[in-house]
């Protein structure tokens, strides 16, 4: 594996691309890409180090965003489901799940991430179910 900056997001693209995503560029200068899906969570996604960075953005109710400790105890249940994602509250009090394909594309190695990344999302939302109703959009 080369520790070389990812010179091109094209195989992660197409592969997204294959599974049913639509890619469309966010900031064309910085290379960050939008993948959406009728079906999958919405993705977006940039070139970071050898690898491709991903988010998801989950908005927070308006009448709950002053329940700074109700947003934490989310994100912690949350945390304590993952495998490979980690989520953290922003500025605005919304969620933000990121994930990190730290290596070169490989066909079933971007599978396997992309189905654990859905996994991982999909689990702790099953575990969260009442709460995250409550909190998020």
């Amino acid at each position: 594996m080369s520790n070389s900056p990812l010179q091109s997001l094209d195989p992660y693209i197409n592969h997204l691309e294959f599974l049913g995503y639509t890619i469309k560029p966010l900031d064309a200068e910085k290379k960050v890409m939008g993948a959406a899906h009728t079906t999958r969570r919405n993705l977006v996604f940039r070139a970071f180090r050898v690898g491709v960075f991903f988010s998801i953005s989950y908005k927070s109710r308006p009448e709950v965003k002053g329940d700074e400790l109700g947003i934490l105890q989310l994100a912690n249940l949350f945390n304590t489901r993952y495998v490979i994602c980690r989520v953290y509250v922003d500025k605005d009090k919304d969620l933000i799940i990121e994930a990190y394909y730290a290596r070169e594309y490989d066909k079933t190695a971007f599978g396997v991430f992309i189905d654990d990344l859905e996994n991982d999302v999909a689990g702790a939302f099953r575990t969260a179910a009442e709460q995250s109703a409550k909190i998020l959009i």
